[in-house]
């Protein structure tokens, strides 16, 4: 196999297992491995995005924490705000921002000047904990023991509420506890199967209890859950963000010309990366189904699954490529001439998950582009491929589609080897060796 396919595929293969550290020249910071521990005395002052096993913060990060893992810890302080993923996630340090969370099993024990939208199957904001705006949770246990500054929206299987919130709450659930130290300061809306015990004086404003009916497992119209609707179609929304611009950051890292490249592809040549992006979605599930029943029969069935996963790669760069091209027409919109792969699919992946709200309309729009983005990957893919020896010999240009020169001066390669010469009309001719 060629040396360009080999790069390309494990290039790809390091992108889906995170396994590359991404360089530290641009203003954020990348760590990654199986514990990713800063420390108390560290002080980092660009944002940080951690992926690891274990993620432990204990330092002070100036700007904002973007972490996932198996064990998320933050102790440390965070200036921004904090986003984290992990089967069990604990931020008992001060954030300057707001505080978005997922996991397993999310507590939040410090204090969070503006807002916390968490959710999880255990959730808890402890007695020392402090939100400064709004709390927006949901999870199948919820406790709040802390203090809400302004309104908090729950949504869970069952809610325990022994904390101070200063403005409205609005609460859905199976089983609610109102506990002795709860204080709300507007008013308490909340849907349940059985009217709660509320203490004297706990609420200041109006109370509005509406039974709700999950007789059967049933669900009507009366029982839909609004907010919990809104609230998991949030945290789909952001944890899909994440995870996608996971991939896209590193991938832009690794391959920030090739990324270029297949973004000019689909600029330069819409029409075949329209017709290859459709074909990488059809051609591998149709060969990976003939393989498969032909592996039952004649062994090998599990190449399927190889099958597969290569197309989900090629489906997840494309979506990146259909980022960086988004991306960078916005940031030369507004002036930058040659913005960097790392800022394009950034960019570019907001504006797209931004689109992807609006609905119907926004899934065609997103989803037509992401086929033009597929099939620029697989057209500059091939291109490469075709830029190996053989490519070389045929005088083709491994770096892809090129924008027409300035001027009518041309340079062809020479299969004899001999030096050429210019001229304005375009044709090399070796130099005379003499007089005849």
């Amino acid at each position: 196999m060629r040396r360009h396919m080999l790069k390309a595929g494990s290039a790809m293969a390091a992108v889906v297992a995170l396994t590359l550290i991404a360089s530290p020249a641009l203003a954020a910071e990348i760590l990654q491995g199986d514990d990713v521990i800063v420390s108390s005395s560290e002080v980092i002052q660009d944002d940080v995005y951690a992926f690891g096993g274990t993620v432990e913060i204990a330092g002070t990060i100036e700007g904002d924490l973007v972490a996932t893992g198996g064990r998320v810890v933050v102790t440390g302080d965070v200036e921004g705000s904090v986003n984290a993923a992990g089967g069990v996630v604990t931020i008992s340090g001060d954030v300057g921002r707001s505080v978005r969370a997922a996991g397993g099993f999310v507590e939040i024990t410090g204090v969070v000047a503006d807002d916390v939208f968490a959710a999880g199957g255990q959730l808890s904001l402890a007695s020392t904990s402090e939100v400064g705006r709004d709390a927006l949770l949901g999870g199948g246990q919820v406790t709040v023991n802390g203090t809400v500054e302004d309104d908090m929206q729950l949504s869970a299987g069952a809610a325990s509420l022994n904390g101070e919130v200063g403005g409205d709450v609005t609460l859905e659930t199976d089983t609610l506890t109102v506990g002795p130290s709860a204080s709300v300061g507007g008013d308490f809306t909340y849907r349940s199967p059985e009217e709660a015990d509320l203490p004297p004086a706990v609420v200041e404003g109006d109370i509005d209890w509406t039974q709700a009916s999950y007789q059967g497992g049933d669900t009507t119209a009366e029982s839909f859950s609004v907010l919990g609707a809104i609230t998991w179609a949030v945290l789909w929304w952001l944890r899909s963000l994440v995870g996608m611009a996971v991939f896209g950051v590193v991938f832009a890292l690794m391959f920030p010309h090739f990324s270029d490249q297949a973004a000019d592809t689909v600029r330069m040549r819409p029409w075949p990366s329209l017709f290859a992006g459709l074909g990488m979605l059809v051609l591998p599930g149709a060969v990976a189904l003939l393989v498969f029943i032909l592996g039952i029969m004649m062994g090998g069935w599990w190449l399927t699954f190889i099958i597969l996963g290569l197309q989900w790669v090629a489906i997840l760069a494309g979506v990146t490529i259909s980022a960086v091209f988004v991306g960078r027409f916005v940031l030369r919109a507004f002036g930058s001439a040659q913005p960097h792969a790392f800022w394009s699919v950034l960019t570019g992946l907001v504006l797209v998950w931004l689109v992807l709200i609006v609905p119907v309309l926004g899934w065609l729009v997103v989803s037509v582009l992401s086929i033009f983005g597929i099939g620029g990957f697989t057209v500059a893919l091939y291109e490469r491929w075709r830029a190996g020896p053989i490519g070389a010999e045929q005088g083709l240009d491994p770096a892809g589609p090129q924008e027409p020169a300035a001027s009518g001066y041309a340079v062809e390669a020479q299969s004899a080897g001999a030096p050429t010469v210019e001229t304005p009309t375009g044709d090399t001719t070796p130099p005379s060796e003499g007089p005849a």
